[in-house]
């Protein structure tokens, strides 16, 4: 059973249309990303799943729970950390935790082992005792990650979850977090502007943008169907002419001894490419592979998607 899907779910407000019937499926156990540019309509797509605003038309399901004629049952099945920062400033970082908790229903001996679990998993031991307007921005983050996993949903679902975050804090931040969900096993569906996010944490992505669905699939699938990979070759001598690398090579230069040239689908390309340069008489003295990566595919589909009926049509990828 897919633990969220929606089949045409649209949503206006007032003259403009922030969400022009998306459809998509999520199977139980994955993370998922929900991509696009400001304006694309992820928030709204989030609040609409969430049951927080009510969709125009179309139909969703969470947990096989219909999101119009079972929403208090779907909200017991969520967990929420929204895109707004918020937490009680005059409690302590585990009294946060634990009223979020008992709010949710959880009994005083199960609120105090998740709250416990949840401070460890996210390593805010130190700060257990600091009111929350004590807190770094990171850190009141942070925390109310920790508060919304450590309930025992069926569904979380992540608004943004770094935000706030240094460079550094990010890193270790994806670590615990991509354990902690890992462990679970529940389904995790978050909205992102950062790639590398979408590396660090995501099965699955689905990316949309003027409120339309441009793509979906797996992660590692769309880097190696659409990603190009850099080589450069450091060569003994100039070679009398460049062989053809074929049709999956674009962007070849020759600038002194170092010929640079990309290619899709890298992994049967480079060792062609290779051996055509061996096979011409050209001396390679070394080479050095760039991967690919997801943010070269996310600005490669966001462009096919504006190019394609001004956003409005659909391109599913895997």
């Amino acid at each position: 059973m897919d633990a969220i899907s929606c089949s045409e779910l649209a949503k206006s407000f007032r003259n403009v249309r922030a969400v022009r019937g998306i459809s998509f499926s999520v199977p139980e156990g994955r993370v998922v990303a929900l991509l696009g540019p400001n304006g694309a309509g992820k928030t709204t797509t989030l609040r609409m799943l969430t049951t927080v605003i009510r969709p125009d038309s179309g139909t969703a399901a969470i947990c096989g729970r219909d999101i119009l004629r079972e929403s208090l049952s779907v909200r017991r099945a969520i967990s929420i950390v929204p895109q707004s920062t918020w937490l009680n400033h005059y409690l302590s970082l585990r009294d946060n935790i634990l009223t979020y908790l008992l709010l949710h229903g959880l009994s005083w001996a199960d609120a105090k082992k998740r709250a416990q679990w949840a401070i460890d998993a996210f390593g805010l031991g130190q700060y257990t005792t600091m009111r929350s307007e004590q807190l770094s921005g990171g850190l009141r983050r942070r925390t109310q990650v920790a508060r919304a996993l450590a309930c025992s949903a069926q569904c979380f679902f992540l608004d943004e979850p770094s935000t706030g975050l240094d460079p550094k804090a990010k890193q270790a931040f994806w670590k615990q977090l991509s354990e902690v969900v890992r462990d679970a096993g529940a389904t995790t569906f978050l909205t992102t502007h950062s790639m590398d996010e979408v590396e660090a944490l995501c099965d699955d992505v689905v990316l949309i943008d003027q409120g339309a669905v441009v793509a979906s699939g797996n992660v590692q699938e769309l880097v190696d169907s659409l990603g190009t990979t850099r080589v450069e070759y450091e060569l003994a001598s100039l070679p009398e002419c460049v062989p053809d690398f074929g049709p999956s090579s674009k962007g070849v230069n020759l600038s002194g001894l170092t010929l640079s040239a990309s290619f899709m689908h890298g992994k049967e390309a480079i060792p062609r490419a290779l051996f055509r340069l061996l096979e011409s008489g050209v001396e390679v003295r070394s080479m050095r592979v760039v991967p690919p990566r997801f943010e070269d595919v996310y600005l490669t589909l966001v462009g096919a998607g504006e190019r394609r009926n001004g956003g409005d049509g659909q391109w599913r990828i895997g």
